[in-house]
């Protein structure tokens, strides 16, 4: 007769097959650890990706209105600037330097140049609301002198200023930069540039039109959280 013996499992053996087993579950559960956290990138990405969204198309945007025709037949030669928000909110912390100058045929205007020796005229506003009319800002136009640091003098629409911008050897141009808050708590800013008369010459308007631009920003500052002082 012949006797089955049943052999005993290998402890040893019990042993590898454990740990076989553990470290398959640990292949198992690290794959999906890595697939959840892809998964929540990709969401967060896309949460992001709205919020931003939302905010471009939620947040204020200041426009400033420039004019390129001023009158001639006064004692000096005033512009006003209608600056309005054609976004959707608020825009808050609102500050700004505007210039407004004569220059000869040939010269270039110093854009972004506000500090001392360059006279201009500073904008403060508190808020500006979607839909209302443009806040007008008056100002006149200046004279800068021939000799560095000399101040600059009121325009004066005489004969002869009147005869060379009719004549195309002067220009009046208008430039300037307003930086605001929206409601996200998110600096912006935003430069205009426009002038009067041929004079200004063809490189003289791709730098006037260049500088027409506005910001992007999406991300917070804490400067956003009281009044931005001037630079």
């Amino acid at each position: 007769m012949k006797l089955n013996v049943i052999r005993k499992p290998d402890p040893f053996d019990l042993a590898l097959l454990g740990l076989a087993v553990t470290f398959g579950v640990a292949i198992i559960t690290f794959g999906v650890a890595i697939i959840y956290y892809f998964q929540l990138q990709s969401m967060q990405k896309s949460v992001d990706l709205a919020r931003r969204s939302m905010q471009l198309e939620q947040r204020a945007w200041l426009y400033a209105n420039v004019p390129n025709v001023f009158p001639l037949n006064g004692p000096d030669i005033p512009a006003t600037l209608p600056v309005s928000n054609i976004g959707k909110t608020v825009a808050t912390n609102i500050i700004g330097h505007v210039i407004g100058t004569t220059f000869n045929k040939g010269e270039h205007p110093a854009l972004d140049q506000y500090g001392l020796g360059h006279a201009h005229t500073n904008i403060y506003m508190g808020a500006l609301y979607p839909g209302t009319p443009g806040w007008p800002i008056p100002l006149k136009i200046v004279k800068y002198g021939d000799k560095a640091g000399e101040q600059p003098t009121t325009a004066v629409p005489d004969p002869d200023l009147t005869r060379r911008i009719q004549q195309r050897e002067t220009f009046i141009i208008l430039f300037g930069e307003l930086r605001y808050c929206d409601i996200f708590g998110v600096p912006h800013w935003v430069k205009f540039c426009n002038g009067s008369g041929d004079a200004l010459g063809f490189e003289g308007i791709k730098e006037c039109i260049y500088y027409n631009r506005a910001d992007n920003e999406t991300e917070p500052a804490p400067s956003c959280l009281a009044a931005i002082p001037p630079k």
